[in-house]
């Protein structure tokens, strides 16, 4: 059987139970089902060696890895507990795909998706109805630089970090006192932070989930939100839908344009349309998710649009 080699922070206390009880026992049974053996992994499992004159190797645990019997799942985690160890997971996934290995997320991926701004500035030709969104960094932050009228921002205000997920750190503000007193926080955590219009549709956050496999639109995470977000993880609501006519365009050139197998493209219900939120390259099917009906069936088509890929790939 092929293996799916699955890097997964060291530094995450979630990983035992996530194993045990919740991401992982989903994703194996998907991985199983289409001939792939679900290998969780992390940074310091693998050895690269090489010379010369000879094919680069890698080790996982000691063992030498077949090229054409293993794939590599390499997601960047970026929250700050993971911080430390970006670098080394970002140039061993280069090395393992410049050592002539699959890996599943191109590093160029890693980097755009994991900063919800840089995501909008690369897929703008593709898709330009997004919320004006400031950028600010926070590391000895002591106000605003710049007034948010100037980028056509006004209150109430959303600001987040700029590359965390499931919808952890996202505040609500006001004005700009509630605004620099979000900010003077994130400082604590020299955190890059994005601030964008506040969207409520009817009063109530609704965004979009369009699941992406294999380049094209197969369904949709329709989410209402218990508070601020609309993340199930979050205490949202959500339901498995058919694409919406209005996404399904959209959607399917984003997915064209980063050519990844598996994605998710989040949009924001403001009322009279849809915002284009963000992208997930690893676009989580939680445990929550996954008693939602139909959403086991989204995690199958995910992974065997991993296996298509790896497939595609050795057999160049």
């Amino acid at each position: 059987m092929d293996v799916l080699y699955w890097f997964w922070p060291e530094r995450s206390g979630l990983a035992t139970l996530i194993d045990d009880q919740k991401v992982w026992v989903g994703y194996r049974r998907a991985a199983a089902d289409t001939g792939l053996e679900l290998d969780v992994i992390t940074v310091d499992d693998v050895v690269l060696a090489a010379s010369p004159g000879g094919a680069p190797r890698a080790f996982v645990r000691g063992v030498p890895v077949d090229p054409h019997r293993a794939l590599f799942h390499t997601k960047l985690y970026t929250w700050p507990m993971f911080q430390p160890d970006a670098w080394r997971y970002l140039s061993t996934f280069e090395s393992l795909r410049a050592a002539g290995y699959c890996t599943l997320i191109r590093n160029e991926l890693n980097l755009l998706t994991n900063d919800k701004l840089a995501t909008l500035l690369h897929l703008r030709d593709v898709d330009a109805q997004w919320l004006p969104t400031v950028s600010v960094p926070t590391r000895d932050f002591g106000g605003l630089a710049v007034r948010l009228s100037d980028a056509g921002v006004d209150y109430p205000v959303v600001v987040k970090p700029a590359s965390w997920g499931a919808g952890m750190g996202v505040l609500r503000a006001q004005d700009e006192h509630e605004l620099v007193m979000a900010l003077r926080l994130a400082s604590a955590a020299e955190l890059t932070m994005v601030v964008q219009p506040y969207v409520a549709a009817a009063g109530t956050v609704t965004d979009t989930r369009v699941f992406c496999v294999d380049r094209e639109p197969i369904g949709a995470f329709r989410r209402v939100a218990a508070g601020t977000v609309a993340n199930v993880t979050g205490g949202g609501r959500a339901a498995l839908v058919d694409v919406p006519d209005e996404l399904r365009e959209r959607a399917n050139a984003i997915a064209k344009r980063l050519d990844t197998p598996w994605l998710g493209v989040d949009f924001l219900s403001t009322g009279d349309g849809y915002a284009l939120s963000e992208v997930e390259v690893d676009a989580c099917v939680s445990a929550q998710s996954l008693a939602i009906p139909g959403m086991d069936g989204v995690l199958a088509a995910r992974f065997r649009a991993y296996k298509a890929d790896f497939d595609r790939w050795r057999s160049r």
